[in-house]
């Protein structure tokens, strides 16, 4: 049985496939970009303006990171920024880079949505390294 709970997943799994989006069309060499990364901000907030229809219904379902920005949104808008900027390396496959960013993550990130995106970083970055033969 579909639930909202189900529903609020689904919608961030779509988030997080729309960053991976942004940060792969970055990568992409001599590539106008831009045109991408204004239809995944639309889509984007669309999709949060869903998720919020679906917190106001069942706060618990609210991701604990809406709390952090309330509270201190630079700590939370820096670490955002420090994701993106790891999931950009990542597309470039600049490992080292987004190792280094996504151990930051984790001893700097207060709770836990940024430790796990962290950890979920670092064990795609070590899959990558066992299918290469490296060393991440």
């Amino acid at each position: 049985m579909t639930t909202r709970k189900s529903l609020d997943l689904l919608l961030g799994e779509a988030l997080e496939d729309l960053q991976a989006a942004a940060g792969a069309a970055r990568a992409i060499p001599d590539f106008d970009f831009k045109p991408v990364l204004r239809a995944v901000g639309a889509a984007t907030v669309g999709i949060w303006d869903v998720r919020k229809t679906l917190h106001d219904a069942e706060p618990s379902l609210e991701p604990e990171f809406v709390g952090l920005h309330e509270s201190d949104p630079e700590l939370c808008d820096r670490l955002f920024d420090e994701l993106d900027t790891a999931a950009q390396a990542e597309a470039r496959r600049d490992t080292s880079e987004a190792k280094r960013i996504y151990e930051g993550l984790l001893s700097a990130s207060p709770i836990g949505f940024f430790k796990i995106q962290a950890q979920a970083g670092l064990y795609r970055l070590a899959q990558q390294s066992l299918e290469g033969g490296g060393v991440v």
